[in-house]
């Protein structure tokens, strides 16, 4: 294999938490024959939105891989940026799914920050951020 192939040639894979898809000594694209059989690993233990599916109608909040009751979402920060709160305090890296929004299947897993706006209709199984 030449190594523009690599999947080092396409990604900067230091500390990027599904890494092992890939493998060094294979071309980039032989990842998407493990990737359904990693996405059911995914699934085969709780996720925070295990059970959550359709419309949703109030904001969804995940930190730290869990669904948080109760938190404060703002849109109005910085630049329009999405902020959430709990407890006063502001949660870093929150996840969060906007009223609006539509889940197809529940599942569906989120990365920390990621904001999944009004209007956007997911379609699991999926990860996103």
């Amino acid at each position: 294999m030449t190594e523009m192939f690599a999947p080092e040639s396409f990604f900067d894979l230091e500390g990027f938490d599904h890494g092992r898809l890939f493998r060094g000594d294979e071309p980039v694209w032989t990842a998407l024959d493990r990737l359904s059989g990693y996405l059911d690993s995914l699934f085969a233990k709780p996720w925070p939105l295990c059970g959550v599916s359709g419309a949703v109608e109030r904001p969804l909040v995940i930190v730290d891989g869990a669904l948080v009751d109760g938190a404060e979402v703002r849109t109005d920060g910085p630049k329009n940026s999405v902020q959430v709160f709990a407890d006063g305090r502001r949660l870093e890296g929150a996840a969060v799914i906007l009223p609006g929004a539509y889940l197809y299947d529940d599942r569906l897993i989120l990365g920390p920050g990621t904001v999944v706006e009004p209007g956007a209709l997911i379609k699991g199984p999926v990860v996103i951020g």
